[in-house]
């Protein structure tokens, strides 16, 4: 990470701790006087501007293909490939509708995340309790189903460490979210994020042309249970595999998006 990049960083991060701190008041006295809607409304409003202020402080375009993939209700898993820290925000704050994801749980001590992470009603995964793990997905797979979320998961199950950002095999926790409900599976395709943490990248775009593309395929049905699901899982990821191949930027990117511009 270059001096300039730790600066932007530090910027974004202020501005999601300082907002912390103000709307924990506000939200309090909304809910007291029985308005929780509009507690909704304001956390959706922010996190759109929070998520997008992270790229725009960086001069970085996101260019978004396939909204119009997106349920704009009900249930929803959505499935994407992880190349950076960048992803998680990218997911949040241009998906058209309001998002949630798990996350590992130490999470929830950095000051300031951990209270927009409760807010989102974001998940805490002990990644090294399987069996905890396992049981959660079940129990999650109920509660979308009843609040009409819409989840995001990396099934990667981290971000790739291949130097050629190659999309690693995916792991079948994400099916047994969409199973017992038939909850549909919104793929989701990105690229770009893994240049913001080059150095290089970086210095030969401060005059312009960085870009993150994102394209939202759409929606699929779970197998039934006892069906072929490594299968199933392998031609998702295949699918996503052949959209990234010609999603893949290189920076700098010239030209107009080819959808909407975030």
């Amino acid at each position: 990470m270059t001096p300039k990049v730790f600066v932007y960083f530090i910027l974004a991060w202020g501005k999601v701790v300082t907002e912390a701190y103000y709307r924990r008041v506000q939200f309090w006295w909304l809910r007291l006087r029985g308005r929780p809607e509009k507690v909704e409304e304001i956390i959706l409003a922010r996190i759109r501007v929070l998520t997008r202020f992270m790229f725009n402080i960086q001069h970085c375009q996101v260019w978004v293909e396939g909204l119009e993939n997106v349920p704009p209700s009900g249930p929803l898993v959505m499935i994407a490939n992880h190349q950076s820290m960048y992803d998680n925000p990218l997911m949040l704050g241009y998906m058209g509708r309001k998002t949630t994801f798990l996350a590992k749980k130490e999470l929830w001590r950095v000051p300031g995340l951990g209270y927009w992470m409760t807010q989102m009603n974001c998940r805490p995964i002990n990644r090294q309790d399987k069996r905890s793990a396992k049981h959660l997905m079940v129990e999650l797979g109920h509660e979308i189903h009843q609040s009409g979320e819409a989840l995001v998961v990396f099934p990667e199950g981290t971000r790739t460490k291949d130097p050629d950002r190659k999309i690693n095999p995916f792991k079948h926790g994400f099916l047994r979210l969409t199973q017992t409900h038939n909850i549909p599976i919104l793929p989701v395709c990105l690229d770009g994020t893994r240049l913001l943490n080059d150095s290089k990248a970086m210095a030969r775009t401060k005059n312009g042309g960085r870009v993150v593309r994102v394209k939202i395929l759409p929606p699929i049905y779970p197998p039934p249970e006892g069906m072929e699901e490594r299968e199933f899982i392998n031609g998702v990821r295949d699918t996503i595999i052949a959209e990234w191949e010609k999603l893949k930027v290189d920076w700098p990117v010239a030209g107009e998006p080819p959808g909407q511009k975030g």
